[in-house]
């Protein structure tokens, strides 16, 4: 009710929001899982527009088609949003290399093609900020099931121990390591 006073508008937002946090799986509103299902949907328009072009140029002449996506991703970048599915990245990707490939087919000149370079750009920015954290297991612990460690080939239940080897030569004495030295010198 607008016109209660502020302090009790206050109160009633206060009781009806959720405590602690909102990116958390137990959350009352998961904001990750509902950004995912925006950035999906922004991202299948964004290709549909981008097919529609290429059989209707006169498309390429409203702005307004193409502010609006480029202004998501700018917001989406400069507001950090990070979604839950990490596949959205490769996604935009994908967007961006088709609206990158528009001036191979229409005049750069054209408004419309220097418009979906910007959204494409922006899709970069989002992407080269999104990428590293959802990919990494370290900064968003939901990655850990979504990705296989690089370059190794195992998967991350099967990793090798990195203090192994150094367990190994403290409980036969440190023997092993003192061989290693002089072989080395050797």
């Amino acid at each position: 009710d607008r016109s209660a006073p502020s302090r009790a508008r206050l109160k009633e937002l206060r009781a009806r929001v959720p405590r602690g946090s909102l990116e958390g799986p137990r959350s009352a509103l998961p904001v990750r899982d509902r950004m995912s299902d925006s950035v999906s949907t922004v991202l299948d328009e964004l290709l549909a527009l981008s097919e529609k072009v290429c059989s209707q140029p006169q498309l390429l002449q409203k702005r307004e088609l193409w502010k609006r996506h480029g202004l998501y991703f700018e917001n989406l970048h400069k507001y950090r949003g990070l979604p839950s599915d990490a596949s959205l990245v490769d996604r935009a990707q994908e967007a961006s290399k088709t609206l990158k490939s528009l001036p191979r087919i229409f005049s750069d000149s054209l408004k419309g093609v220097q418009l979906a370079l910007a959204v494409a750009k922006e899709l970069d920015s989002w992407s080269a900020f999104a990428g590293p954290r959802l990919k990494n297991p370290v900064l968003y612990p939901g990655a850990a099931a979504a990705v296989s460690l690089p370059g190794r080939g195992l998967p991350e239940d099967e990793e090798e121990d990195p203090m192994k080897d150094f367990l190994s030569a403290a409980n036969s004495g440190g023997k092993e390591g003192k061989k290693d030295k002089k072989s080395k010198k050797a």
